[in-house]
């Protein structure tokens, strides 16, 4: 859990990453921007299904 959280924060927090891969295009930095955002909401709720473990809470 711990590696997936320091995975989103270098996606999210890392601008170098956006900058290399949208390259001066608009369209592909807002689409890394959304995407981005959309794996961390993602790996917030597997992060959600790890710590329950199957618990009802």
């Amino acid at each position: 859990m711990v590696a997936i959280g320091v995975l989103d924060a270098v996606v999210l927090l890392f601008p170098p990453i956006q900058w290399w891969l949208a390259d001066g295009n608009a369209t592909i930095s807002l689409a890394y921007f959304l995407l981005a955002g959309l794996a961390v909401v993602l790996s917030v709720a597997l992060i959600h299904h790890l710590d329950a473990g199957g618990e009802d809470r």
